[in-house]
């Protein structure tokens, strides 16, 4: 502070630094003609208004609650409560005193506090410090859920007061910010101060997706996620909630959303299953509506979970990350909706053309369609064939793309019909040697490279020569995600649907 205060807040009335020096050290008690406030009060406005270094008030603060007798520790609260307090740093250090009061004195600090009507008001000041305020709120009413008290009225005003200071009426559109972050991580450590589980899972799937919220927040999401589903969901039926739960996301925000979305099949304790996925497409078949949602998809980068000792730690040892055994799931899928072969083959198609472009995924775009090759489901000849001549290209760059046309060329030399060389017409075979090898290929809906083999369908040269398993890049998983959160990643632009969720219905921005 640049001028002295006034000497009137000492308990002083002449004004006299010297006086009041003299004053203090005389250890007489304070004048009643100067001030008819209550001693504590006199004291917390000396701690707060003497001229002094902020070290040696926060020194001088710590000595002031190690002394503090256990009958004046409500009137401290309280005389801290009353009001605002007009600098940063004043508010900073009387948070400062309530923490060390309530490390000492919780059942005091908490009973006190609950008693003041804008508590909440008064710790989060549209100027101050959000993140000193928060981890006091949240200390509190951890302490306060230990001793068996109520925290729903102050999580829940905390709730309001986050709406009322981002000017929104929904606190799932509430963006990215401190004061969410922090809610995000009281709901974590604090469950009995979670709302009710419809707004708790929208509000945490909807800052899941969202590319500007940090990895931090978005690991607290998960993890309330993962907590509520234990309690409260059976088995039998989580995989489809937690699937209808992405692709909700992704068809909410189709060009807007973050890839950190795929973390919620980290919650599954099986590898998506086609036939999940197959009930939650709907009644509606909408090529442009099931391209858009792979579209998107393809364009994530596969991630690793982020927790340890997570459902799925398993079945990704075994397997490819989670993103890629969603994916072949929707390939499985897509292959049982009929019109299955342009489906099926614009699918691919895509794929191939995003290891042509310069995103981040067209490194991954060769390695993802020998996956699909290898354990997706037995697509007829003119799906896979037109892929030759991208697999050409490809081929300069990727090893895989070169083991990928090698297979295929391979089932070609068997009688199998392919497509010409880039630039090339493609010949036609005799009607009855066409009919011959398509029906040598549809087998039952939904089946694999990997069955065909075991019954003997004419395909073994898909195993020959290059290793059973996965790819050698999906043994292992790929690392984390950096401390900052990834950004949204564009995909093909949307199209215009109906299509309607089974599970839950679609939400409204």
């Amino acid at each position: 502070m640049a001028t002295v205060a006034p000497c009137a807040y000492y308990g002083c009335g002449c004004g006299q630094p010297g006086h009041i020096a003299a004053f203090q050290q005389s250890g007489m008690a304070y004048p009643t003609y100067a001030h008819q406030d209550p001693p504590v009060k006199l004291r917390l406005r000396r701690l707060l208004l003497e001229l002094k270094p902020l070290e040696e008030k926060y020194w001088e603060a710590q000595q002031l609650v190690q002394q503090m007798a256990v009958h004046e520790v409500g009137l401290w609260v309280q005389a801290i409560l009353e009001k605002p307090l007009p600098m940063q740093w004043m508010h900073n250090l009387s948070i400062h005193i309530l923490g060390e009061l309530l490390q000492r004195h919780p059942a005091i600090v908490t009973s006190e506090f609950g008693k003041v009507r804008k508590n909440v008001s008064w710790l989060f000041p549209e100027d101050g410090d959000v993140d000193r305020a928060a981890a006091f709120f949240r200390n509190l009413l951890w302490t306060k859920e230990t001793m068996g008290q109520n925290t729903k009225s102050e999580a829940s005003t905390f709730s309001k007061l986050l709406m009322k200071r981002t000017k929104q009426n929904d606190l799932c559109k509430v963006p990215a910010c401190t004061g969410r972050a922090w809610l995000v991580h009281i709901w974590k450590d604090v469950p009995s101060t979670r709302p009710n589980l419809d707004l708790l899972v929208s509000c945490v799937v909807r800052w899941l997706a969202d590319p500007y919220e940090t990895q931090g927040a978005k690991a607290a999401c998960l993890k309330v996620l993962s907590e509520e589903t234990a309690r409260l969901r059976p088995p039998a039926d989580l995989e489809t909630w937690i699937i209808s739960l992405l692709f909700q996301e992704v068809c909410r925000h189709p060009m807007q959303h973050s890839p950190d979305l795929q973390q919620l099949l980290c919650l599954l304790h099986v590898p998506p299953h086609p036939s999940s996925v197959r009930c939650l497409l709907g009644s509606s078949q909408d090529p442009g509506y099931l391209m858009t949602l792979w579209g998107c998809l393809c364009n994530w980068l596969p991630q690793a979970p982020w927790m340890s000792g997570q459902a799925c730690e398993a079945w990704c040892r075994a397997g490819p990350p989670p993103l890629y055994a969603l994916l072949r799931a929707m390939l499985v899928a897509f292959s049982q909706l009929p019109d299955s072969r342009n489906l099926c083959r614009s699918a691919i198609m895509a794929l191939a053309a995003l290891g042509t472009s310069s995103s981040s995924i067209s490194t991954q775009a060769p390695a993802l369609l020998l996956m699909l090759f290898h354990d997706g489901p037995v697509l007829p000849a003119e799906v896979w064939m037109p892929l030759l001549p991208l697999l050409d290209y490809l081929s300069q760059f990727s090893e895989q793309a070169v083991e990928l046309g090698t297979r295929l060329r391979s089932l070609a030399s068997g009688g199998f019909w392919t497509a010409p060389r880039l630039g090339g017409q493609m010949a036609s075979p005799p009607n009855g040697q066409m009919q011959a090898q398509l029906a040598t290929f549809q087998t039952a809906p939904g089946a694999t490279w990997s069955q065909c083999e075991r019954n003997q369908i004419g395909i073994h040269q898909c195993h020959q020569a290059h290793g059973q398993g996965w790819p050698q890049e999906y043994q292992t998983c790929h690392p984390a995600p950096p401390k900052q959160a990834q950004g949204a990643q564009g995909c093909m632009q949307p199209f215009t649907t109906q299509t309607e969720f089974h599970t839950l219905p679609q939400q409204t921005s």
